[in-house]
């Protein structure tokens, strides 16, 4: 296992409970659960000896790209609106970028 200081995981799992007090206000819709990803830049290796707890899911960067634009695929014909501008650019790459599906 990767060893965190006792701090640095109070300090990490913190900002995952603080977000929590916040769902309601960021979306208007009701939430029946939310999944927890911790998205790092940590090689393979590294990221099998990585435990957070707290149901925190620890996932590479290129891991949650492929998950975006997989998910992206499945409506390409909505327009995800102006306010998202990550998630446009990476729909975009996804429609126009020969990005494999």
């Amino acid at each position: 296992m990767l060893t965190l200081g006792l701090n640095e995981k109070r300090r990490f799992v913190k900002k995952f409970e603080d977000a929590k007090k916040h769902y309601q206000e960021i979306f208007d819709f009701q939430l029946k659960t939310v999944e927890c990803k911790a998205i790092v830049g940590f090689s393979q290796k590294t990221l099998n000896q990585i435990d957070f707890g707290n149901d925190i899911h620890v996932v590479l960067v290129p891991q949650f790209i492929q998950e975006i634009t997989q998910e992206l695929s499945r409506y390409m014909q909505m327009t995800i609106p102006e306010g998202y501008p990550l998630l446009r650019a990476i729909q975009f790459a996804v429609a126009y970028g020969g990005v494999s599906r």
